[in-house]
């Protein structure tokens, strides 16, 4: 955290520690962020991808002065909200589309982000053409995807609707900042939305790089 402002970084450390020691007597903690941003973790992953967000979409993006004052930022693979809210804690006016195709995470983003104004959820897989497609859930969270490899193939798998980024974002004439963190469905995303990026100011992706596409059954 040591970019952060004084006083941003000084209450982190100490919420973080009050996270730490909640979660070894309950099952999830709300940790406060900032005035009305708070999110609910259960576990120290949890904890840990959104201490990750927040220094990470500081520097990348904060300290670089990429965005306008007002931004229109999608989130593609939000999973409980850690992004969005870094987002909304350094960027207050920014108008956030926050995807997770869970259900049951997207419950946790919901509950999480629902205070907030200007954000929206939607419950989708983002992919290369509509319809569904089997998503193989992790035990952290963060990790389940749609294209498993090796260990990541699970029983514990649900079938998720599935759109393109193009129609899902159709009447949105400009996004300042997309990001995109689908966990080996990266080109999916992309070849789903070839008018969108066209429109995009920013990409910010995190690339999984190597992963072979297991057979399905």
């Amino acid at each position: 955290m040591t970019e952060l402002p004084i006083s941003l970084r000084t209450h982190l450390i100490h919420e973080k520690l009050r996270a730490m020691a909640g979660l070894i007597y309950k099952n999830s903690f709300r940790f406060h962020i900032h005035r009305n941003l708070n999110i609910q973790i259960s576990s120290i992953s949890e904890l840990g991808t959104l201490q990750s967000c927040i220094v990470d979409f500081y520097n990348d993006v904060i300290l670089s002065r990429l965005l306008p004052n007002m931004p229109f930022i999608v989130d593609i693979g939000a999973n409980i909200g850690q992004w969005t809210s870094s987002v909304k804690l350094l960027v207050p006016n920014a108008r956030v589309l926050a995807i997770e195709p869970d259900p049951s995470t997207y419950r946790r983003l919901k509950n999480n982000l629902s205070p907030l104004t200007d954000v929206e959820c939607a419950n989708y897989a983002v992919g290369i053409q509509s319809g569904s497609a089997t998503l193989y859930r992790q035990p952290l969270s963060t990790m389940s995807t749609l294209h498993p490899s090796g260990n990541d193939i699970t029983n514990n798998r649900i079938e998720v609707q599935v759109i393109p980024l193009d129609e899902l974002l159709e009447r949105s004439p400009h996004i300042d900042l997309l990001k995109i963190d689908v966990e080996g469905a990266e080109l999916d995303v992309i070849r789903g939305a070839s008018h969108t990026l066209q429109n995009t100011a920013f990409l910010l992706a995190e690339l999984s790089l190597g992963l072979k596409q297991a057979k399905r059954d």
